[in-house]
Formats: structure tokens, sequence, C-alpha cells
């Protein structure tokens, strides 16, 4: 239980600092370079990302673990599934047409299938054994 606190922790970290620098970088010069609204998208992603974890990555990492599924393939693929379904289901980008809701579902499930892979490097291979 300890390791899967750390790995979750270190894991929304990782979506922190990643949403953190790139909103800076893309925001930089323009109309709203100013620190605070990056850091308040970074904050509010972070808080989604944990509670998708919450809901979807810590019961199907339980459910992995007990099936003895420990590849990180098993892991990007499953988090692809939060993406497309928060897309598809919430359009937090606008009524679009369905080819634009495809786009934002396909980027949504590969930035879940990254976060996912985070975790499972967190998880089984940067994980510090404790003796």
């Amino acid at each position: 239980m300890k390791h899967l606190v750390i790995a979750t922790a270190k894991t929304l970290l990782v979506v922190f600092v990643v949403c953190f620098v790139l909103t800076f970088v893309d925001s930089y010069g323009g109309d709203f370079d100013h620190w605070l609204i990056t850091l308040s998208i970074s904050v509010v992603t972070t808080f989604v990302v944990g509670i998708t974890m919450l809901v979807w990555g810590i019961p199907t990492h339980i459910y992995m673990r007990c099936k003895n599924l420990k590849s990180w393939t098993y892991y990007l693929l499953s988090g692809f599934v939060p993406g497309i379904v928060f897309v598809y289901v919430f359009k937090p980008f606008g009524h679009e047409a369905p080819y634009d809701l495809f786009l934002q579902a396909m980027q949504c499930g590969a930035i879940g299938s990254f976060i996912a892979v985070v975790f499972w490097l967190s998880y089984y291979k940067l994980r510090i054994t404790s003796r």
C-alpha cells in the first residue's frame, strides 16, 4: 500500500511539473504570460488527473496486479481509456464536429497513456526496496 501511495504521489508530481513547464513555455510572451495562470492550469490539471487515478487508475492497477499483468503495455492501453471517455462524455473543449472530437479523444488518450506509463515506472521500476 505504501508503494501505491508513493507511486501515485510521484505521478501527480510529474503531471504538475510537465503541465507547468509546457503551459509556461506556451504562454510566454503572449497576452497571458503570468505565472499565476500557469500555476492555476497546472493545479486544475493535476486535480483532474488525481480524480481519474482514484476512479480508474488505482482500481485498474489493483486488478492488473491481481491478474499478474505487470507489463508496461497493459498500463499504456488502460491509460488510453479515460481520455476517450473524458472527451466523449464531458466534451471539455466544446461541442465540436465528430472528427474534432476524435482528435481530442486521441490526444487525451495519449496523455493518459503517458501518465499510466509514468505510474508504471514509479511503481515497478523506480521503486526503492525497503529491507
